[in-house]
């Protein structure tokens, strides 16, 4: 028998920012695994996943938040891989998203309440701005931007920098900068859950719209980085390959198949 199976793509490590990926979901299954290799997968609270032949997904498969107490949560991050207490860190996500009239949080890594450590990019009410925020639990810090509508139907990709050695935060939608400000925080770190889709502990707002895959990165990506993100957005990926794999034949009446032959050979196709 002859079998043709093609693998899902990896991170290919020789690109130098690959090395730096600490998080990264494409949602191309019925769930949030993350290909990093770090283990931060994510469990569906009253999701939607869309395979591939739904629209209106962006690349392959997506997520879809209705807005109905919908969210992934990716855990308490106490190995440390999520959390950046004073590091640079970068987030990209793509997503389509609608008005809800609320605060839509896109991802955080909040619990929400006064004078903790946290940060969350969000869709304020009304959905008029988007904006970055990290806050050392007495300063918070943030960048927004009004344009473009973030909320009318067309797919974005958003890519949230907090450069701590400029001591700068930095918002860019489709490749390009939009926006920047100072920030003046200082220590983020905490062991909250990253979640994609839930304003912190609020459990009243929820995000509406799609959310196709998402990056987290242990550094401040370049302009550069982010524009070859943007124009290419999986060439930090392998290429999938297709293997065939062999069975050993079936055994005339009366003979029995050597045990060595009943292990499978694999070759890839060329």
């Amino acid at each position: 028998m002859i079998v043709s199976k093609t693998f899902l793509r990896a991170i290919d490590y020789k690109h130098e920012i690959s090395r730096h990926i600490r998080a990264c979901w494409l949602f191309n299954e019925a769930g949030a695994h993350d290909i990093s290799g770090f283990g931060n997968d994510g469990t569906l609270v009253n999701k939607t996943f869309l395979p591939q032949i739904s629209f209106p997904t962006k690349f392959g498969s997506a997520m879809y938040f209705d807005s109905a107490a919908a969210y992934i949560d990716f855990g308490e991050q106490s190995k440390g891989q999520l959390d950046f207490p004073t590091q640079s860190f970068s987030v990209l996500i793509w997503f389509r998203a609608f008005d809800n009239g609320n605060v839509q949080r896109l991802i955080s890594k909040n619990y929400g309440g006064a004078g903790v450590e946290w940060w969350a990019i969000s869709l304020d009410e009304g959905a008029t701005t988007l904006v970055f925020d990290v806050d050392d639990g007495v300063t918070k810090s943030s960048v927004s931007v009004t344009t473009p509508d973030f909320t009318n139907l067309t797919w974005y990709q958003v890519v949230a920098v907090r450069d701590t050695a400029a001591d700068l935060l930095r918002l860019y939608g489709n490749g390009l900068l939009l926006a920047s400000a100072s920030d003046g925080s200082g220590d983020i770190g905490n062991t909250y859950q990253v979640k994609i889709g839930q304003l912190g502990s609020f459990g009243d707002q929820y995000y509406l719209g799609y959310v196709d895959h998402c990056i987290i990165f242990e550094c401040a990506l370049t302009p550069d980085d982010v524009m070859q993100f943007y124009v290419d957005p999986f060439f930090f990926l392998l290429k999938p390959r297709t293997y065939i794999t062999y069975s050993p034949p079936a055994a005339a009446p009366g003979l029995s198949i050597p045990i060595a032959m009943h292990h499978y050979k694999m070759m890839e196709a060329s």
